[in-house]
């Protein structure tokens, strides 16, 4: 469940194909005023809906759970709570209402949401809260470490250091101890939202957060946590050294906290606000691309956006690759992102002698170094914002394009790859061959003809390729990303099982921009046999400045077999004459290696079917189109209907009017329909209650938790050309819930936890109840 998340509109559910690569899982926004709109009455549904959405579409879900300015509204109302309100507080600058954090009824209201909170999740399925990774706890300002977004206009609800620390205190104990009642619910891991801060070195007068962080990691297990800034909202800024030289050791486990375990950091896109900046609007594909390249290297493991779209999936699967393997012993991949960066802070490489004082906003400094190095593309096209700005600061307000930056993390990115001596044998090259979709040569390394250089060495983490592979094993795959339109020609050297450094030449295209070449060796050693004790090098062979963006390594796992087929259709199961329909074979698992598949329709004179899955309608009838996997020979089939198409409409297949089922049984309602326009999704629901969409086919949807006696079921099918008048309803199917059967075990004949029930008490528990041998479900 590491990877990236999607943090879609409350209420929709996602659609990941072909995102599989992309997408580990649903972020969601849980807020008190939603799950408890009236005090006492909570509403868990549509949270339970998603939860499940997740289950049966075999991905992962997280939420933060928001109260503060999200608290109902209900707890400042006399009608309800009589003179137990909570006050509202108004904050400078934030159009919204905070409650007053400190009030004992606040506490009380809230505390009890808690305990029905973890409550409702422990009435789950088990398999729903499987998918349940993690949690978020808001204590205040949404995910923030504050309680106020700003500062309250009336000082007396103002919230001194000492108890904010207080009342994080008690919200975190009251908040852990409400899960840790129910063994569902016990396991259940919380992500926090804390500072670095840690006790060490020690800080004489630690500020409110700082002081609660210290006492969370003295109590608490903070191994997942929250790091957005400047982490995964942009890349290359002022001051970010600093941060990255006080993270990176907890981040990679090399600190020696959590028993040497890396920590799990988790950061936020953020579009919409922090994140479309103008530095962003320049060329967003190549800002997603090198935040996600920034941020691997930085450590963030969860990377949650807002925006799913093809144009950006290099950077969300490239994200996704990496997450979690922080440890050389255990990742698939190692990568090294080529750059060189100017950092004005560094008096070693720039001396004060030639290029002036090293301090932060010398304006004539900065110009001295970019002087040095503009033959090779370096500028700063937003000076004042260079020299003024840092942080969040900085990628809030960069209009351009800046290459000389203070105290920046002045090297390559990289994982388990590192560039031998990387300044004295070759050059850094800024701004090359940019376009909207190739975004590589924001910075690259290359050859320098002119002042020698024409090798660059490379160095891969021992235990990346001798702990990782099997023994013996030389196969490894090389991609390299490189400029063809450069011309000239190179070679790739590697240490090799014979213990030679073997080459493959590689000669450019001119007629190409950036390009990818993959290599498939299959008797790499990586010993460090090369020359500066390189495992790779890139050798120039003419006179050209060929120029690299990136260098991948991944160790082939072995072949994964296919286990099953299914099918996925575009829009339903009907056609009409002449049409078509797209069908897709879902192979499982995704990553099996055979993908290949052959389609054959049973009766050619309804519908065809083509190599690709595309379904034509010849004539009025219905045909069964099948589906059969190479490797394995596993198949699926699915009934196709060649209809006249007069006129739309939809229908209930499942269950039936007048459909028995017993109580506690769930209902999965199966739709289907025609649209001539096209299905936008289908909306089921139940005894004329709240819809719950499903935008793809297959159009299904399950119910749960019904009572006894005789339920209605409606389906409604939305156009996707005509939002509002496209609405058609199904006819409706009622069905009846009625008691389970009776058996001939009593009560006394049960056992929990292997003693004998003789009484019920009102006490509330949970139990693990074994029913005697031979017996069926039994009410109880």
């Amino acid at each position: 469940w590491a990877g990236m998340w999607y943090n879609c509109v409350a209420g929709q559910v996602p659609n990941f194909t072909g995102f599989e690569n992309g997408f580990i899982g649903r972020a969601a926004r849980i807020r008190w005023r939603d799950i408890e709109p009236q005090r006492g009455i909570y509403d868990f549904s549509l949270l339970k809906s998603q939860l499940e959405h997740a289950a049966d579409n075999n991905y992962y879900y997280y939420f933060e759970l928001w109260t503060g300015f999200h608290s109902p509204a209900w707890i400042s109302d006399s009608e309800v709570v009589g003179e137990n309100t909570v006050p509202w507080v108004q904050v400078d600058g934030f159009d919204a209402d905070f409650p007053y954090y400190l009030d004992p009824d606040y506490k009380i209201y809230v505390k009890e949401f808690f305990n029905a909170f973890a409550d409702g999740i422990a009435s789950f399925p088990q398999n729903v809260i499987d998918r349940l990774i993690y949690i978020q706890p808001g204590f205040g300002s949404t995910g923030d470490r504050g309680l106020y977004k700003g500062d309250p206009i009336d000082p007396q609800y103002n919230i001194s250091d000492a108890e904010y620390v207080s009342f994080m205190k008690e919200m975190t104990q009251a908040f852990t101890g409400t899960f840790a009642r129910s063994p569902k619910t016990a396991n259940i891991r919380f992500l926090w939202n804390i500072d670095d801060y840690d006790g060490d070195p020690v800080i004489q007068n630690p500020n409110e957060k700082q002081e609660y962080a210290k006492w969370m990691k003295d109590n608490y297990n903070c191994q997942l946590r929250k790091q957005q800034y400047t982490i995964a909202v942009g890349y290359f800024c002022p001051d970010e050294k600093d941060q990255d030289d006080a993270q990176r050791d907890d981040f990679y486990g090399t600190g020696g906290r959590w028993g040497g375990a890396p920590e799990f950091i988790r950061g936020e896109f953020n579009e919409g606000e922090t994140a479309i900046t103008p530095l962003f609007k320049l060329n967003p594909f190549l800002f997603y691309y090198w935040t996600a390249i920034s941020s691997v290297d930085r450590g963030l493991d969860a990377w949650e956006v807002k925006v799913m779209d093809t144009k950006y999936l290099e950077a969300y699967e490239f994200s996704n690759r990496y997450s979690y393997y922080k440890v050389p012993e255990t990742s698939p991949h190692a990568f090294i992102a080529l750059r060189d960066i100017l950092d004005y802070s560094d008096k070693n490489r720039f001396p004060e002698s030639i290029h002036g004082s090293a301090y932060k906003g010398n304006q004539s400094r900065v110009e001295s170094i970019l002087s040095l190095h503009s033959t090779y593309g370096a500028q700063n096209n937003d000076m004042s914002t260079a020299l003024e700005s840092s942080y969040i600061g900085y990628l809030r307000d960069v209009s351009g394009y800046n290459d000389c930056l203070w105290n920046v993390i002045d090297r390559n990115n990289q994982r388990f790859i590192t560039q031998i001596d990387p300044n004295n044998t070759s050059a850094g090259y800024w701004r090359v061959g940019l376009t909207q979709t190739q975004p590589y040569g924001r910075f690259c390394r290359g050859f320098d003809v002119a002042n020698h250089k024409n090798t660059m060495y490379f160095d891969v983490n021992d235990n990346y390729f001798e702990k990782n592979r099997v023994e013996e094993d030389g196969n490894l795959r090389v991609k390299i990303i490189h400029y063809a339109k450069d011309g000239g020609s190179w070679e790739l050297q590697y240490h090799a099982q014979d213990s030679t450094m073997k080459s493959i030449d590689i000669v450019n295209d001119t007629l190409k921009d950036w390009v990818t070449t993959e290599i498939n060796l299959i008797d790499a050693l990586l010993n460090n046999g090369g020359e500066k004790g390189a495992d790779l090098i890139l050798q120039n062979k003419g006179n050209t400045n060929c120029r690299f963006h990136l260098i991948e390594l991944t160790i082939p796992g072995p072949p994964v077999a296919v286990e099953g087929v299914s099918i996925k259709s575009n829009s339903g199961s009907y056609l009409t004459v002449g049409n078509t329909l797209q069908l897709e074979a879902i192979i499982s698992p995704n990553n099996a290696e055979n993908q290949d598949v052959t389609w054959t329709s049973l009766n050619p004179e309804i519908a065809t079917v083509d190599s690709m899955g595309l379904v034509t309608a010849v004539a009025i009838g219905t045909t069964t189109l099948e589906v059969t996997t190479i490797d394995g020979g596993f198949t699926s089939a699915i009934d196709v209907e060649v209809i006249t198409g007069d006129e739309d409409f939809v229908l209930i297949k499942s269950p039936a009017t007048n459909d028995e089922f017993y109580f506690g049984q769930a209902v999965k309602v199966i739709a289907d329909g025609y649209d001539s326009d096209g299905i936008e999704r289908m909306r089921f629901r139940v005894d004329g209650g709240n819809y719950n969409n499903v935008t793809d086919p297959p159009y299904e949807y399950t119910f749960t938790n019904l009572s006894l006696g005789t339920h209605t079921f409606e389906v409604q099918m939305k156009d996707s050309i005509l939002p509002e008048a496209g609405r058609i309803l199904s006819a409706p199917v009622t069905i009846k819930v009625i008691p389970a059967p009776s058996s001939d075990a009593t009560l006394s004949d049960l056992s929990i936890n292997d003693t004998t029930l003789t009484d019920f008490s009102a006490s509330k528990e949970v139990y693990d109840i074994e029913l005697p041998e031979g017996t069926s479900d039994v009410p109880v």
